[in-house]
């Protein structure tokens, strides 16, 4: 899927996007980002073993990894978002319920459940952000510690 937004606005200039192909494109990018964040939820993991094992190498490889796949799912959002306002409906929640309401029987559930899903993989994603976060400055801290150490001889540690 093409998570271009320049994409989006000059096929609408050129030859317009009808509603059945925004709805169409909606529901790929929502099946694409829910892989995309399970990826992002994995390397994250992997991140988190790699902060407690003091693994540097691995944390710069894995945060390497991380990058393309949020800048994936920024755009793609953005993308979603520009083709909600196409269909007139606002970008929030209640415009995705609306627009999932809309969909035929045939299409509502599935796209009901990738949607939960999504939402899902988000707060997990956001959740573990926030662990490794905390976990990214005790390591910091503790790298910092490790580098500035100082050595005691046993006067200094007679004066503690």
């Amino acid at each position: 899927m093409d998570t271009n937004l320049s994409g989006i606005r000059e096929a609408t200039m050129a030859n317009p996007i009808n509603k059945q192909q925004a709805i169409m494109l909606i529901m790929k990018g929502i099946q694409h980002d829910v892989r995309q964040y399970k990826q992002l939820h994995q390397l994250m993991v992997e991140q988190q073993e790699s902060y407690l094992k003091f693994d540097g190498e691995a944390l710069q490889e894995l945060i390497a990894k991380q990058r393309p796949l949020i800048a994936n799912l920024s755009r793609s959002a953005a993308k979603r978002s520009e083709l909600m306002a196409l269909l007139g409906l606002s970008q929030t929640k209640a415009g995705m319920a609306t627009l999932l309401q809309a969909l035929p029987e045939k299409l509502k559930k599935p796209m009901n459940e990738y949607w939960q899903t999504l939402e899902l993989c988000i707060r997990s994603c956001h959740q573990l952000n926030q662990l490794n976060g905390q976990i990214s400055a005790s390591y910091s801290e503790m790298l910092q510690q490790v580098n500035n150490k100082q050595s005691y001889s046993s006067g200094n540690l007679m004066q503690l």
